[in-house]
């Protein structure tokens, strides 16, 4: 896709991300994540191959790992809160009590570097500008615009098989419906003793609706949740799940009825409250809290994506109304262990 969202996010950044494009042939590592049917699903329409690198010949990948290498080395190793391959190293050095930049603040350094330094500065033999290097070759490019490029947002998409049930089915713990669906299922209805079975796909940024594949017309369609308080519209899937997990957790306490809308309530209380202790101890220079509080919050906060999210916020006195019983930690600490897997 382009990368037209760096321009208003990270308005510091003075060259252009130009890259994008159709992939021909992609090239991945053989993790469990790459042997996916979400992944397998996702690029049928869109890349002509997959190519799986060969077990036992690390060599044949030299070239990424070299990158990694590199971001580290020019970037990353500069940053207090850096930490080492061999745990030995360490000493008394603690990454978590010395690190000093926010994730939010990190990720502009990264685009700042990547786009204005790496892409275009020579190699070390002097042989290519990568900036350069793509301009020479984008005429070899096929592009991904226009419906071709919502088409793909929707290939992208995590995929479920779920249960068609008068006009409904059930994903992540939400109901979906629509009229339209409901009249599909009309017209087509199972042929067996089996339950009518059909295809989702999720935007794991927006839980809000879902697309169903209607594959006797060779076509999606868009299907909204059942939100009557507005719960899942925007809301990321990786947010719902730890607000799912939350509500769990209250239930486990004795609470009776406790509604998604009421737990999400509590966990961004709790998120405030942290990033609330995170500035004192920042401005005071008192230790950190954990590491993993900040890297849970940001992805709750969706910092990394292309929302505008971030995990620094303004100082100043919070209201701090406790309706629920679940303390701060419990929720941020959750491990999700029991959470389903996407």
């Amino acid at each position: 896709m382009k990368k037209d969202w760096i321009e208003s996010r990270y308005p510091d950044v003075k060259e252009k991300w130009p890259c994008h494009g159709n992939i021909s042939y992609l090239i991945v590592d053989n993790g469990a994540e790459f042997w996916s049917d979400s992944l397998e699903s996702a690029l049928k329409p869109l890349v002509t191959d997959i190519l799986y690198n060969q077990r036992g010949k690390p060599w044949r990948k030299a070239g990424v790992e070299k990158s990694f290498d590199t971001f580290y080395k020019k970037l990353f190793s500069r940053f207090p809160g850096k930490t080492f391959t061999n745990p030995t190293q360490l000493y008394d050095y603690n990454p978590k009590r010395d690190a000093v930049v926010t994730v939010s603040a990190f990720l502009s350094l990264l685009h700042k570097w990547l786009i204005d330094v790496y892409h275009q500065k020579a190699d070390t033999r002097y042989q290519r500008i990568p900036y350069k290097k793509w301009l020479e070759s984008q005429d070899k490019v096929t592009f991904c615009e226009g419906l071709e490029a919502e088409q793909l947002k929707i290939e992208l998409g995590i995929v479920k098989e779920r249960t068609l049930f008068r006009g409904a089915v059930k994903v992540h713990s939400l109901r979906y419906q629509s009229d339209e669906l409901e009249a599909y299922g009309k017209r087509y209805p199972s042929r067996t003793s089996e339950s009518h079975k059909v295809i989702t796909k999720t935007d794991p940024n927006d839980i809000g609706s879902i697309y169903v594949f209607l594959k006797e017309e060779l076509r999606y369609i868009k299907v909204p949740a059942v939100d009557l308080d507005g719960y899942a519209k925007g809301r990321s899937l990786y947010e719902h799940d730890r607000v799912r997990a939350a509500k769990r957790k209250k239930v486990q306490m004795g609470e009776n009825e406790v509604s998604l809308a009421v737990a999400s309530l509590e966990i961004d209380r709790a998120m405030e409250r942290a990033i609330d202790k995170m500035a004192r101890a920042g401005s005071s220079n008192k230790t950190l809290p954990k590491s993993v509080h900040a890297s849970k919050i940001a992805k709750q906060r969706g910092v990394g994506s292309e929302g505008g999210g971030t995990i620094v916020v303004e100082s100043g006195e919070h209201k701090r109304t406790n309706l629920l019983s679940v303390s701060e930690t419990e929720i941020i600490d959750d491990d999700l262990s029991d959470i389903e897997g996407y």
